[in-house]
């Protein structure tokens, strides 16, 4: 089989997506016992009220938006959508906006 450079490409902006998704989390994990004050996500803010203040159903909600995220992804490339790469590459930087919000 040989190297794409569109495939290549593909699957390193999936690895950004997951990283990021993963760093985000582990945040969140270390943010807990202010998290409930400082996310900014209204959806989020629910979660955790609906939890009664517990961050495991934001957590779980967040793991598994992340993974259809990316099961959608692979399924549009894996059907060859024209415009797959594209959407990888804005969900790419939109993490990656993501995390130089967090950080900064």
């Amino acid at each position: 089989m040989r190297l794409n450079k569109n495939n290549f490409i593909f699957e390193l902006l999936c690895f950004v997506i997951a990283i990021i998704s993963t760093i985000d989390l582990y945040f969140i994990g270390k943010t807990r016992t202010i998290i409930q004050e400082s996310e900014q996500n209204p959806i989020g803010r629910y979660l955790i009220r609906l939890d009664h203040g517990d961050i495991s159903i934001f957590i779980a909600a967040k793991f598994l938006g992340t993974l259809l995220a990316l099961y959608g992804l692979f399924k549009l490339h894996y059907l060859q959508f024209k415009y797959a790469l594209l959407i990888t590459w804005a969900i790419a930087i939109a993490q990656i906006l993501l995390l130089i919000y967090l950080f900064i």
